[in-house]
């Protein structure tokens, strides 16, 4: 199996890690916060131009287009440049976009990691068998999930972007007291040209800084304001800001860019010999050019500067950024290191303490690109065990070496790690490690006098990507969705039946929006995240089974495995012969509510079989359009049985298409608190049955004694509860009236995920008698119709039976699996619910995991927390506890659903306990399972799919 690299950031940096990683076998993933590459290119101000010539801004094996013909291309180019590069050498597949890395965090079996003598144990890349795990949020979804990694590359940490660097003022003399309004340049360059023109019309713009970004903005103002708002650029130090790359005609490069111009430079490192030619050519070096420091304005507290808009073009903090992306607090002071020296990195690379790791694109040069391409390969070396790094020890000495060569050239800003007067000399301790001959010129006096550039370290490779695989039986998306009754309509309010990261449209006004409306808004989601292209439409997979070495897979003490599933799947349309494919991981997605149609059991002879009409279930009725299913009925005597949301759904549409000619019968074995609507009395239904409080009512699986104690004190306030629902049900649909009061309470309804709404004026249809009800807790089937139990010598005569029985999920479940062994494990006792692990994971099934099985008030807005909670678990996230462990919590939970769901406890239903669930799955996670803000919100304001959004 490949090792796995996570690489954070899909700027120049990350693409080119992924690309020189992926070459040396290993599997890149690289987690890209913004919705597309480019780094610092994706945003820009709309006048920005590269401030490198090419050609030194280019990489080594992909030159610029002929068609880009200036020296500086604008930054449609500059990102075009960029993007063929990545779609050249088929980069995408590595990258996940919108994956914005929230924290890093290394994970060794080793206790002595401090003590090491070695980078990483041996000064190799993995000896150390540690990981680091990713805490990746999704921007779109804003969902977190968790990745491991062998090794990890931070690229996105550049100082160019993400943290502003925000000034500090005393107190009371802040942005705070300023009556117009102060951004950051990020904050500006986000605006395309069009709306930063508008933004700035009319004002007194004033600019804080004086490097490219903030001269780029005052130009941009000047244009648009000119004389008449003339734009003040306050700045602190002057700078020697190049008018182009030729001083007196002279190319630039030749001055500083060879290896005759780093000869005038104390280097790092140096030898005696070295050390003595910078010391006689210091006078040289000054005749190159010199500084000149300017002054902080000060003392004019009388003549206020006025304007209205203050635009900070004050940079980045870079360092912060770095320093906040691990976890580990150890970590965080490491890579800051001392705030009087540069960050201590080796190569500008790796920390000497900070194990399978690398940080790329930190410190900066004359050319970011190439530099930056130089250090990638220098990783995807070290990664490939070309070369070992010294101890510890060493590593450190040379990083105070390059710090004391920062300081003595750079000033004021060795922190920023510059190496633009000396990256020959850096370049050439890189290759040296790779055993690379660091001459790269062909004769003394070019190896001297010519520039270096990226074309003196050219080279080619390649990479491979990895994509997820959906198999799809039908056509199109949606799954229940796709193929429902005419007139259904969504069953739970649209607030709580909504993707966390991504709203209902505001066309959508209806509570309980319809079917064309709810798969509309599946189809948006899945066309907005670009999720098709995972997709094989018409593949039913025909079973699954997993394959291990391992003999004693059955005594495991921990879940988990080193296997694979071949999945053997047949293309529904071409009816072709079965295809198989393996993958690591499986999950299964086939939920409760479809294919495998639940047909009771009759006596002999008294079945289907004996009837002289039609019977069809639900499922086949559902398959017609509107104007079939209205023929099919027309003119018949329908039966329909069941009691649940199709079966009154059917009824109601036979009733419209026959009238009280043909009444249709609801054959029914128990009475259900079916709401007319989500309000008792007034009171939204989430306010009793979907916060906090409501839960400190009901006795939990895992609680302590605090919690068991309050439940069981509560207990009478849980049937008031109850009862108050079930006072509004019977009033407002006139139960009592149709002798339709069930025995059982409300919250049994709850409990069991059974409550549907009613259709608007069925019982009115009852009333007036289209719509005949009957209790029948037992019938079977005889020529003229129905025999219901003690009624035998009057036969319910019909036409057509329509079975609304629901579906045998256990058997569509237990069937996919080929062997024997997984399909006893996963069916479980049957006594007890399908033994699932947080209704996910079977304990003793690795490797597979099961979503949309077990029942919510919300399923959609429940099987995204399942899913992310997988996502978390294959990313390394967490680990899941013992075999033994999991079972216990699986009985405890089993408990639960007897206790409360009574004899649907099969049906796994958390709709009244779904907080604390959530709970766990956020523990975890490492997520705060707390998602309000305050006490009270927390115990009384309802939980929905938006407090799990982030």
């Amino acid at each position: 199996m490949k090792r796995k690299v996570g690489i954070i950031g899909a700027g120049i940096s990350g693409l080119l890690a992924c690309k020189y990683v992926r070459a040396k076998g290993f599997d890149p993933i690289v987690f890209e916060a913004k919705s597309s590459m480019g780094g610092v290119w994706t945003k820009t101000l709309a006048t920005t131009k590269l401030q490198t010539p090419k050609a030194s801004y280019q990489f080594s094996d992909f030159p610029w287009p002929s068609s880009v013909t200036q020296v500086f291309p604008n930054h449609h180019q500059v990102l075009d440049y960029i993007t063929s590069y990545a779609h050249h050498f088929d980069l995408l597949k590595h990258i996940r976009f919108n994956s914005q890395v929230q924290g890093i965090d290394f994970e060794c079996e080793d206790p002595a990691v401090e003590a090491w003598h070695l980078w990483g144990g041996t000064g190799e890349a993995f000896s150390s068998k540690g990981k680091w795990t990713l805490s990746v949020k999704n921007t779109q979804k804003d969902s977190t999930e968790l990745s491991t990694a062998i090794y990890a590359s931070v690229c996105g940490a550049g100082r160019f972007s993400d943290v502003p660097n925000i000034p500090e003022f005393p107190l009371n003399k802040g942005p705070e007291v300023f009556g117009g309004k102060v951004i950051h340049s990020m904050d500006y360059a986000s605006m395309d040209g069009q709306m930063a023109a508008e933004f700035v019309r009319g004002k007194q713009v004033t600019v804080v800084g004086f490097q490219k970004s903030a001269l780029d903005i005052a130009m941009e103002c000047s244009a648009v304001n000119g004389v008449n708002y003339p734009c003040t650029v306050l700045y602190r130090t002057e700078h020697w800001n190049l008018p182009d790359y030729l001083p007196w005609g002279i190319p630039l490069a030749y001055l500083y860019l060879n290896r005759f111009s780093e000869l005038t430079v104390h280097k790092p490192g140096e030898n005696f010999l070295l050390s003595l030619i910078a010391t006689l050519l210091a006078p040289l070096l000054r005749a190159f050019g010199s500084a000149k420091r300017g002054i902080l304005v000060d003392g004019e507290a009388s003549s206020p500067l006025k304007t209205d808009l203050m635009i900070l073009a004050t940079g980045f903090s870079g360092d912060k950024k770095l320093k906040d992306i691990f976890v580990s607090s150890t970590f965080q002071n490491l890579i800051a290191g001392s705030p009087n020296a540069t960050v201590p990195l080796y190569r500008e690379c790796i920390h000497p303490q900070i194990p399978q790791m690398a940080v790329i694109g930190f410190s900066e040069s004359a050319s970011i690109l190439y530099t930056s391409e130089l250090r990638c390969r220098w990783v995807a070396e070290l990664l490939d065990g070309t070369f070992k790094v010294p101890s510890i020890e060493e590593l450190k000495k040379d990083v105070e070496k390059w710090d004391e060569y920062m300081k003595t050239y750079s000033g004021q800003y060795y922190r920023r790690s510059c190496l633009a007067a000396l990256h020959i000399w850096y370049n050439d301790q890189l290759c040296k490690d790779m055993h690379w001959n660091p001459r790269r010129k062909n004769g003394l006096l070019a190896e001297l006098f010519e520039p270096y550039g990226p074309l003196d370290y050219s080279s080619y490779n390649v990479a491979k990507g990895f994509d997820p695989i959906v198999f799809e039986a039908k056509s199109s998306i949606g799954g229940v969705w796709t193929t429902t009754l005419d007139t259904t309509k969504l069953q739970t309010p649209k607030p709580l039946y909504q993707f966390s990261d991504f709203p209902w449209p505001s066309s959508v006004t209806q509570d309980f929006p319809d079917h064309h409306q709810v798969l509309n808004y599946i189809t948006s989601y899945a066309h907005h995240f670009d999720l098709l292209k995972h997709i094989k439409f018409n593949s039913q997979v025909q079973g699954i089974d997993f394959e291990c070495e391992d003999p004693a897979l059955e005594a495991w003490h921990l879940w988990g495995g080193s296997g694979t599933w071949t999945l053997s799947v047949k293309n529904t349309q071409k009816d072709s012969t079965e295809v198989v494919y393996t993958v690591d991981f499986v999950i299964l997605c086939i939920g409760r509510f479809s294919d495998v149609p639940n047909i009771p059991e009759f006596p002999l002879n008294k079945g289907p079989e004996v009837f002289g009409g039609k019977v069809i279930h639900s499922m086949d009725y559902a398959s017609m359009d509107g104007q079939m299913a209205a023929e099919f009925v027309r003119g018949k005597q329908v039966t329909v049985v069941g009691f649940q949301k199709s079966a009154l759904d059917i009824a109601m549409e036979c009733s419209a298409v026959n009238g009280v000619n043909y009444p249709c019968t609801v054959l029914y074995r128990t009475e259900h608190w079916n709401l007319p609507d989500y309000l008792p009395w007034g009171i939204p239904l989430t306010f009793l049955y979907l916060n906090r409080f409501s839960e400190l009512m009901v006795h939990k699986p895992g609680e302590n004694f605090l919690l068991s104690l309050i439940a069981t004190f509560l207990a009478p306030l849980r049937w008031a509860f109850s009862k108050f629902v079930e006072s509004h049900i019977r009033r407002k649909l006139g139960l009592k009236n149709f002798g339709m009061v069930p025995n059982h309470s409300f919250h049994q309804e709850i409990n069991s995920c059974l409550i549907s709404t009613v259709p608007e004026k069925f019982y009115d249809k009852v009333e007036g008698g289209s719509i005949v009800l009957k209790k029948a807790p037992r019938f079977w089937f005889c020529k003229e119709g129905i025999l219901v139990d003690g009624e035998a010598s009057s036969p319910l005569k019909t036409d057509l039976v329509i079975l609304a029985t629901g579906f045998s999920s256990d058997k569509k479940l237990k069937d996919i699996f080929l062997s024997f062994t997984f399909q006893n494990l996963i069916a479980g006792s049957p006594n007890a619910t399908v033994p699932l692990y947080r209704e996910c994971i079977h304990p003793q099934i690795p490797q597979l995991a099961v979503i949309g099985f077990s029942e919510s008030v919300s399923n959609l807005y429940t099987s995204e927390m399942r899913c992310r909670w997988v996502a978390e678990l294959l990313d390394g996230t967490f680990k899941v506890p013992s075999i033994e462990e999991m079972k216990k919590d699986v009985e405890k939970w089993d408990e639960y659903m007897k206790t409360y769901s009574g004899q649907y406890y099969r049906r796994s239903c958390l709709a009244a306990l779904h907080i604390w669930y959530n709970d766990q799955l956020c523990k975890d996670m490492h997520w705060n399972p707390r998602r309000k803000s305050g006490l009270l919100a927390e115990l009384f304001e309802p939980y929905g799919p938006l407090d799990y959004s982030s």
